[in-house]
């Protein structure tokens, strides 16, 4: 971390450069004891993102469903509570970004909001932040000492290469037969 100022004709600068090292696991040190602390110092306000992975309904349909807990948000102590519905293929996501003046308002309303859309979503929400839809199937098929295999056709295996993109897959994963036309 570099600090360093200088002047135009009209203005004094003061300004901060943080050089990085490229491997990862460096990388994770500098950014706890230097970076994040650093930029802490600069904001006022705690913020937190948190996506909830909805499957099986429309976007339409979860707009409509999770109107009644977008418009009744008001927790004490929070500055911001922002929603945003994205959708990519059959999953769609609501991401929640939560900004406050102290960590324990921001997780307290994260977990409210989990809950109340909990409550109007049902069994609908599959996961969290990076859960997969692959992920948390492997993780229930574990839990629930289950087994799956698959007859495919017109994916033409993608279900099967999905499934055992998850590391740990062979414990549930039993195979896939890909069968295109009738003659076979």
């Amino acid at each position: 971390m570099l600090h360093f100022e200088f002047e135009d004709n009209v203005e004094k600068f003061s300004k901060t450069l943080f050089l990085l090292p490229g491997s990862s696991r460096e990388m994770g040190s500098v950014l706890e004891e230097s970076f994040l602390p650093f930029l802490k110092n600069y904001s006022k306000n705690i913020k937190r993102n948190v996506v909830l992975h909805v499957f099986a309904i429309a976007e339409s349909a979860v707009e409509e469903i999770t109107k009644s807990v977008m418009k009744e948000i008001k927790f004490s102590g929070l500055e911001s509570v922002k929603f945003d519905i994205l959708t990519d293929e059959l999953v769609v996501d609501i991401k929640l970004s939560v900004s406050a003046s102290s960590e324990v308002f921001v997780n307290k309303a994260i977990n409210d909001l989990k809950l109340k859309f909990a409550d109007v979503l049902k069994d609908n929400i599959f996961g969290f932040d990076g859960d997969t839809i692959e992920f948390v199937t492997g993780r229930l098929l574990l839990e629930n000492k289950k087994t799956i295999s698959f007859a495919e056709s017109c994916s033409g295996g993608m279900i099967a290469a999905a499934v055992t993109n998850v590391s740990g897959s062979s414990s549930y994963f039993k195979g896939s037969v890909i069968v295109y036309i009738q003659t076979i």
